[in-house]
């Protein structure tokens, strides 16, 4: 019966994450460019940017697996699975940064490019 329940949560982590990413992500966005009094400098349309998460989200759980925080070994202690989803999230947050550095939508780094040269 265990590992039955066992396989059932290894199962339904997935989506679940899924579904916190996502909410994270359109939270972040609506606190930031809807509720925030400070000014957004490159703000982009909500569809825009919900089509964006779309792909981040599944690179995100990818990373998570290959953190191993999908895998259904019982033998993890809290302060494990603690240092596996630090590295996990990390991980991610880094590969947000380094996608939004090679992108050729950085918004920031090309409107400093046409400012530079529009002088």
């Amino acid at each position: 019966m265990r590992k039955r329940s066992e396989f059932f949560f290894s199962i339904i982590q997935v989506p679940i994450d899924f579904l916190a990413l996502m909410a994270a992500f359109v939270l972040a966005y609506i606190i930031r460019v809807k509720l925030a009094d400070r000014p957004v400098a490159h703000a982009i349309p909500a569809m825009e940017f919900l089509q964006i998460v779309l792909i981040l989200v599944p690179l995100w759980i990818l990373i998570f697996a290959v953190s191993g925080l999908y895998s259904q070994t019982n033998l993890r202690g809290r302060w494990s699975e603690l240092g596996k989803i630090f590295v996990a999230v990390s991980g991610g947050v880094m590969m947000t940064i380094l996608l939004d550095f090679c992108s050729q939508f950085h918004f920031s780094r090309q409107s400093q490019y046409r400012s530079m040269h529009t002088v």
